[in-house]
Formats: structure tokens, C-alpha cells, sequence
């Protein structure tokens, strides 16, 4: 059952980058995530500013899915980005759904 999501907004770093940015997004990073305990699945698309929006669809309350990632990260199981704008940083942004 879901319980929560993550809806993280990012930019590729330039648009001579973005295949790379791409690549890495959809052929590592996304399935990286979906190994972390509580992340069932994710959704990726375009947005109408240009920023790319991937929502993960998590089944554990929005506090056990952030430790778990951070525990992730800090075990290295999170690769690091390849081509990512970090100026801004990407948005992330936890949602508990409603009746949860």
C-alpha cells in the first residue's frame, strides 16, 4: 500500500549534458532508489518549465522512508550524480497521503 511519496524536481546541468543526465537518472539512479526498503516504484517525466519530475511512490511512513535513505547514502548504494544542475539544488519534497 502507498503511503507516501517523494516528488523530487532536477534539471540536467546543461543541455549539452542531457543524454548523460538521462542516462544516469533512468538507468541508475531511479533503480538504486527502488532498492532502498519502502520505495515501491517510481515515475518520471517533463515538466512544462523543463525540470524533470520523478515521483516515487513509497510504502512506509514519510520518517522511516527518509532514515532509510539516508542510510543508503551513507552505506554508499547511492552512486553519485552524473550531469545534475546543483545550483539550485534538485526539490525534494515528501507527501503523506491523506488517511495515512
Amino acid at each position: 500500500m502507498v503511503r507516501s511519496l517523494l516528488i523530487v524536481e532536477s534539471w540536467p546541468a546543461s543541455e549539452d549534458v542531457t543524454a548523460d543526465y538521462d542516462r544516469w537518472s533512468i538507468e541508475t539512479h531511479i533503480p538504486e532508489m527502488l532498492r532502498i526498503t519502502g520505495f515501491q516504484s517510481a515515475r518520471r517525466g517533463q515538466s512544462d518549465t523543463g525540470s524533470v519530475v520523478t515521483v516515487y511512490e513509497i510504502g512506509v511512513a514519510v520518517d522511516i522512508a527518509k532514515a532509510n535513505l539516508r542510510k543508503a547514502v551513507e552505506a554508499g548504494l547511492i552512486s553519485p550524480p552524473v550531469a545534475l544542475q546543483t545550483e539550485p539544488p534538485p526539490e525534494m519534497r515528501y507527501v503523506t497521503l491523506d488517511g495515512e
